[in-house]
């Protein structure tokens, strides 16, 4: 309702009330005694007079314009500032707009505005959507300039107290016979998008026209699906009832412009680099000024502008519903200049930081930073800082702490629960938690109950992740509660390995038929299944994806079906199957099983068919896939031809794959050593430890140990067994402590050793603890403890270790043999002298002890020499 008619009906509306309370007031005493009925309703009277006054006085507020001419009125868009508008100010311009870039929609914008501007019957809504600097303001601002130029444009403060309808009948008391007005809106949020309808558009006062832009994440989520809060209605209206074009990046068209322009010579390289995609604004934009005035420790009051700058960007930002006041802002900025310089809560900041940086960013804008805020009736921060604050930190940051906190102390329910879809919006997931978890589930979208799930189990919080799910599940939802139910199985299998109700779950999720959850339901039954060992039930749920419509899912059910065959030994059932994946079409599932055939045919004895599927692997480019077969095609010709796996793993390398590089480096150090070029071997071990999260990082360690032992680098061998024991791998960790004892040993410390091999005795590992065994027993034979050393050998030979086994085995032999030849030496050192007395004696009167010598011993007949 606009004002002049709630006035003229706020007075008819009183006049009415002032009667009836005097009337009904004149009846309360009535012949000298109470009517009650009537004080009754003389208080009614009264109480509703009050009411009405109140609503009388209560005016929706009119727009305040940014934009006048000297009379105070819209200005014509000739005469429009455009940096005003919302163009940002370029690199390529002092002053004034630098040469424009044609762009793909010019045509198509220019239609739509000639159409306005000659009152045709095409749509009067117009919007301009895109990416931040993808160019959709500087794109609307040139052709609006250029097709309606005497055109009036009204550019309201964005003044959530002032309604559409308000704003658009404002707007048309400026239209005149010669041209209309257009009411402007740069960057337009979606709760003001959600306010047109069919009926406002319907509505529209002759000779007006609405000229917008949008960013794309505040119509979409960070998964491309609708925003949470975009009406439901929008998108048909956007298709149906406006003239919706969409922004990108530069296209080959455009970077043509570009190059043909001599004022971006400059750019020319950046655009003859048609490998990426390149937004406009990101090329034209003057962001180092604004990037400069965020960086921390840049000036010396630099806390204190930082502080304020992010405040009022992220009140914009995360579209906090309320005016930004000058308390409000005082307030945040402190707890804000707190949080930036790490200080307590509740410590002192002066106010006049405060005042120094507003002063600063609101001043006239200069050759070191443009006007950083406006003040218009609201605080609005420059286009740009947005931008930068989604930058990586130190200059970009995260919406802070404290706005939560505010949000939390002084917004009602339904405005904290629609922050927290805006954070689910913008991909903040932390803060829609913080924000939506207090308050019943049943508040928040379906949609962003089951997503935030996903971000509470990613994040640890499994129980909170289930509660939501549960109520996902529970709600019925057609797209969401289908996949709750999924991943509800996933959480009783990963987390708590209850298989059963794992199953529960997803046969649950299986009966929606879903076209996505229910075949990934079916698929985890089948994994399950096998891993039961329950062969024919898992390849029955896998036939019953391959035999529906779920085209998505059917190639990883097939790849998985062939893994059983494969694992069930049924070679030509596996291998068709993976052939039917690579006939279905390019995608990862075909690019794996084009891997899975190169190790089936591996296994097959079929080298050359092995290598055309890994040949082929590599040439889908799939960068999870390709590295992989490259390293298994380097181990399948390693026996042959060393030169050429190393070519390939070299190359497997360098793709920086987070398994496959750190694996093939561990096969380059491999083969270097084997070679004997230690310091390559090295150099590979050594780039391979840069994969933190590499699960062979131990062994590498354990291999620069080894090649800085032989090469006589005590101390580095010393230092690399050390990091290994102590990350406490279970296979690495205990040859570690086998190759520290054979350090200790060379280097003259056997009891140091001792201790060593003790303690790789108590891994019970199943190689080391037997050769540890082995060891102690030399140990203990070389120190002449020679019952010791046999109770070692003896033990080593019950692990029934081959070479451990062997080698106790050998040992038990030699210290035997080394016991007879010493029995022998005592013989002969007792009786050796018979040998040089009378034979004839000596037949005549045996001696005993020569018939106890041992079989091995020299006849007593055998003279000395024979």
């Amino acid at each position: 309702m606009n004002t002049r008619r709630r006035v003229r009906l706020g007075g008819y509306g009183a006049a009415v009330l002032m009667v009836a309370v005097a009337v009904t007031s004149n009846q309360v005493l009535s012949e000298d005694s109470w009517s009650w009925s009537w004080l009754g309703a003389a208080l009614t009277a009264a109480v509703a007079t009050v009411l009405w006054d109140r609503w009388r006085a209560h005016v929706d507020p009119d727009g305040s314009l940014v934009l006048t001419d000297e009379k105070g009125r819209p200005p014509r868009l000739a005469d429009a500032d455009p940096f005003v508008l919302g163009v940002g100010i370029s690199q390529f311009a002092a002053e004034g707009l630098p040469p424009h870039v044609p762009r793909d929609i010019d045509e198509p914008l220019a239609a739509a505005l000639t159409g306005i501007r000659e009152r045709s019957a095409g749509h009067r809504l117009v919007i301009v959507q895109g990416e931040r600097l993808a160019g959709a303001t500087h794109s609307l601002v040139y052709a609006a300039r250029r097709h309606l130029p005497a055109w009036r444009v009204a550019m309201f403060a964005d003044d959530h107290r002032v309604r559409l309808p308000g704003l658009l009948a404002q707007a048309a008391k400026w239209t005149d016979s010669e041209a209309g007005v257009v009411l402007w809106w740069d960057s337009m949020s979606v709760t003001r998008l959600n306010e047109f309808t069919p009926a406002v558009l319907d509505g529209l006062p002759p000779g007006t026209a609405v000229l917008a832009t949008v960013h794309t994440e505040e119509v979409t989520d960070t998964g491309g699906s609708a925003a949470i809060r975009q009406a439901t209605h929008v998108p048909a209206l956007l298709r149906d009832r406006s003239r919706h074009l969409t922004v990108g990046t530069v296209t080959p068209r455009e970077r043509e412009w570009i190059r043909d322009e001599p004022a971006y010579e400059s750019l020319r390289a950046a655009v003859d680099d048609e490998s990426s995609d390149i937004l406009m604004g990101r090329l034209m934009a003057a962001l180092d000024a604004i990037r400069q005035s965020l960086t921390p420790g840049t000036g010396e009051h630099a806390a204190d502008r930082i502080s304020l700058l992010r405040v009022v960007t992220d009140w914009y930002r995360v579209q906090m519903p309320g005016r930004l006041t000058d308390k409000v802002l005082l307030r945040l900025w402190r707890e804000y200049r707190r949080e930036l310089s790490g200080l307590p809560d509740g410590a002192p900041v002066p106010a006049d930081g405060f005042t120094r940086a507003l002063d600063w960013a609101s001043g006239a804008p200069s050759t070191a930073h443009p006007r950083l805020i406006t003040f218009d009736g609201v605080y609005r921060p420059h286009p740009l800082l947005s931008v930068i604050a989604n930058e990586p930190a130190p200059v970009g940051w995260s919406a802070g702490g404290p706005l939560w906190d505010y949000a939390e102390q002084h917004l009602k329910a339904r405005q904290i629960v629609s922050l927290g879809h805006a954070a689910f919006d913008h991909g903040d997931f932390a803060a829609a938690v913080r924000l939506l978890r207090k308050f019943p589930l049943r508040m928040v979208a379906i949609r962003v109950r089951h997503r935030l799930g996903h971000h509470l189990y990613d994040t640890g919080d499994v129980e909170e992740a289930r509660r939501w799910w549960l109520h996902a599940a529970d709600t019925g939802d057609p797209d969401a509660a289908p996949h709750a139910l999924f991943d509800l199985g996933v959480i009783e299998h990963r987390r708590h390995g209850d298989m059963e109700k794992a199953q529960h779950w997803w046969k649950r999720a299986a009966e929606t038929d879903h076209p996505h959850a229910a075949p990934k339901a079916m698929i985890s039954l089948g994994l399950s299944e096998h891993e039961f060992g329950r062969v024919e039930e898992a390849r029955a749920w896998y036939l019953r994806v391959i035999g529906s419509e779920h085209s998505d899912e059917i190639p990883e059910a097939m790849r998985n079906l062939a893994a059983l065959e494969q694992q069930e030994g049924r070679a030509e059932e596996a291998r068709h199957w993976y052939v039917r994946v690579v006939e279905s079409g390019p995608s990862r599932e075909a690019a794996l099983a084009m891997f899975n055939l190169g190790d089936l045919e591996s296994e097959q004895g079929r080298p050359e068919e092995a290598r055309a599927w890994y040949l082929n692997a590599i040439d889908t480019d799939d960068d999870a896939v390709a590295p992989r077969a490259m390293v298994h095609l380097g181990l399948l010709t390693e026996s042959t031809d060393l030169t050429q796996s190393k070519a390939w793993w070299e190359r497997a390398a360098g793709t920086g794959h987070d398994v496959a590089a750190p694996t093939a480096m561990n096969n380059l150090g491999r083969a270097c050593r084997k070679e004997q070029q230690l310091g390559e071997a090295r150099r590979w071990y050594t780039r391979l430890l840069e994969f933190e999260d590499y699960a062979g990082r131990p062994h590498a360690m354990l291999a620069l140990g080894e090649i800085d032992r032989e090469t006589g680098r005590t101390a580095e061998a010393r230092r690399w067994y050390t990091a290994v024991i102590q990350a406490e791998h279970d296979d690495a960790t205990p040859k570690a402590m086998l190759h520290f004892a054979l350090l200790e040993l060379g280097q003259g410390r056997p009891d140091a050793a001792m201790q060593w091999l003790e303690l790789a005795m108590e891994t019970d590992h199943a190689d080391v603890a037997p050769l540890a065994m082995l060891q102690t027993g030399y140990l203990e034979q070389r120190h002449g403890r020679f019952a010791q050393a046999r109770d070692w050998y003896a033990r080593t030979i019950e692990s029934a270790h081959p070479r451990a086994a062997a080698g106790a085995a050998q040992a038990i032999q030699t210290m035997d043999r080394r016991e007879r030849d010493l029995s022998r030496a005592e013989w002969y050192v007792q009786y050796g002298y018979l040998a040089y007395a009378d034979f004839g004696d000596r037949a005549a009167k045996p001696d005993a002890s020569v018939a106890d010598a041992p079989e091995d011993s020299p006849e007593p007949d055998r003279k000395p020499g024979e």
